[in-house]
């Protein structure tokens, strides 16, 4: 149940999208539908000012959203910085 303004419990405050460079077509079209859709993401294409050091954006942005997706593909696989991150979400109960 919920109070007039707060958000229903089954709907993200932010989604994190874990992903890896080379799936960026596939990964801008589903930020799309999911903000279409008015699901808050955190996306590095669009949420790391260009002066920001990305490395600590990306831990910030981890440690504070609700929900985790991973875009799973053979780059995604091999990619030392998608490891990381799912390692960081499987270690986390809220996530």
């Amino acid at each position: 149940m919920t109070t007039p303004g707060s958000r229903p419990a089954h709907v993200p405050d932010e989604v994190f999208i874990s992903h890896c460079s080379e799936d960026k077509a596939f990964v801008d079209r589903l930020v799309d539908v999911l903000r279409s859709h008015q699901i808050p993401i955190w996306y590095s294409r669009t949420d790391i000012p260009g002066t920001q050091e990305w490395h600590d954006e990306i831990g910030r942005a981890l440690r504070r959203c609700d929900w985790f997706i991973i875009i799973l593909s053979p780059a995604a696989a091999d990619s030392m910085w998608v490891k990381r991150e799912l390692l960081y979400a499987l270690q986390q109960e809220r996530l």
